[in-house]
């Protein structure tokens, strides 16, 4: 995540607005969700895609409950994206190449391990 560019994120945030999302900002980090929230979020989907291709996996598994939910906001978003073939597009860094394009890359968190 911490290699994924504020740029990167915002484009998925501006492609989900196309497609309609609308964000409802707040200004609490502690009861609300927050513009800085969701771009981390969308730095995760990033990386969690990157990753998933580097390493030749056709599912992806995200940790949160398990580490991630005392460094991060939740990756409820994130997941929920994976799990859609008409999701933001992800760039390999190095090709450019579109990674997963038109495809799902099914993921499963702490609860649903097995399936992946």
């Amino acid at each position: 995540m911490r290699d994924v560019s504020d740029a990167e994120a915002l484009a998925v945030t501006e492609w989900l607005r196309k497609k309609g999302m609308q964000f409802r900002w707040g200004r609490d980090e502690r009861t609300e969700l927050t513009q800085a929230q969701t771009l981390q979020q969308c730095k995760m989907y990033i990386a969690a895609v990157r990753l998933a291709d580097e390493f030749g996996c056709s599912a992806i598994g995200i940790q949160y409950q398990q580490g991630l939910k005392d460094l991060t906001p939740a990756s409820d978003l994130v997941e929920g994206l994976l799990n859609n073939v008409d999701r933001p597009p992800v760039k390999c860094p190095k090709t450019g190449r579109v990674l997963f394009a038109g495809d799902a890359l099914p993921h499963f968190n702490e609860v649903d391990e097995c399936a992946g």
